[in-house]
């Protein structure tokens, strides 16, 4: 195996990466749309987003990988990065460069890669839009030039990132490992601690704008009784695929965070209440018409929400806010489930 070298602007190039601002933050609609694009047109097993920091890869998002991150000197995108063009390689099991990679000999089983550098505004390379397979393939020059009209999708989301909303952006100007704190490792969603801290901010900004925005508190109805039937690792599965319907239902500007066992918080900035209503309606219908995708099948669920609107004038802290959310949840779920409540 050969280890990737260094890029001869690589103290520049770490800069611009934690400039940016990405390395350990929740998934978004934009990045995570672009993967499934790109798994679409590709039709391989895995696509990632990675990017790499001084000793890992981490992956702003991925499908068909369980795992958020590798070590860098076992990267596949350590190598893309180090030129401005698509690296592609037909059998990793035949090239010396990675023919004894632990990707490759063991999960997950590497045959078949293409890598096109991603770019910050300033264009350093911070990572790769990456392609995947499990046996060997080939790629035309077509596909090639394609893939790169992907990636200069994702340096447009690069570039976008700036403009998240203040109180999330408040949260993603910390530096990396504080921010991996406040990450789920499952969801790759804000924890409680992170939500938490956006609704404070949130709550404070509102305050001081004299403007409302509206909490969701939501429980998946059926979660306890499918890990009771199938196991703890299909229930994971099915918050996972609940999670990409979050992302899918909600607009940039919402703020989503795993609450803890089958419960999810989200704070919308919008100042009419319709409008959250219209949002909460969204998720709900969603969650019910999906066939979720887990390792024992597709599966169908329901969700109860509570819906709380923030009223300077009575929440008075972020602790009264969360209260009311959690007790409009508790009075749908003693009506049965599948309920939007409202206080």
């Amino acid at each position: 195996m050969i280890v990737p070298g260094m890029p001869e602007n690589e103290p520049e190039r770490l800069k611009s990466l934690y400039d940016s601002h990405l390395f350990h933050t929740p998934i978004e609609q934009g990045f995570e749309r672009i993967t499934r694009l790109t798994k679409k047109i590709f039709d391989v097993p895995i696509v990632a987003i990675s990017l790499i920091d001084k000793e890992t890869q981490w992956f702003k998002s991925v499908i068909g990988l369980d795992a958020n991150s590798t070590p860098r000197d076992i990267s596949f995108c350590g190598h893309t990065i180090l030129k401005d063009d698509v690296l592609v390689v037909d059998d990793a099991q035949l090239d010396p460069r990675f023919s004894d990679n632990p990707l490759v000999t063991e999960s997950p089983s590497i045959r078949f890669y293409a890598g096109c550098p991603i770019h910050t505004v300033n264009e350093h390379r911070i990572g790769a839009l990456c392609i995947i397979d499990t046996r060997p393939r080939q790629i035309s020059s077509h596909d090639k030039i394609i893939l790169k009209d992907i990636a200069s999708l994702v340096d447009t989301e690069i570039r976008n990132h700036q403009h998240i909303h203040p109180p999330e952006k408040k949260l993603h100007e910390l530096n990396a490992e504080k921010r991996k704190e406040l990450l789920d490792p499952l969801t790759r969603l804000w924890n409680k601690t992170g939500i938490t801290q956006v609704i404070e901010y949130q709550r404070k900004l509102s305050k001081f704008n004299k403007s409302e925005f509206g909490i969701i508190q939501l429980s998946v109805d059926s979660l306890q009784a499918f890990v009771t039937e199938y196991g703890h690792e299909a229930g994971n599965d099915l918050l996972k695929a609940i999670t990409q319907t979050l992302i899918n239902s909600c607009g940039c500007e919402d703020s989503i965070g795993y609450w803890g066992g089958k419960e999810f918080v989200i704070v919308l900035p919008c100042e009419e209440q319709p409008d959250v209503l219209a949002v909460a309606n969204r998720i709900r219908k969603n969650i019910a018409s999906e066939q979720h995708l887990t390792r024992v099948g597709r599966v169908r669920t329901t969700a109860t929400i509570g819906v709380v609107f923030f009223n300077p004038k009575i929440h008075l802290n972020t602790v009264n806010l969360l209260t009311e959310a959690a007790h409009a949840l508790q009075e749908g779920k003693l009506q049965g489930g599948n309920k939007i409540i409202i206080k």
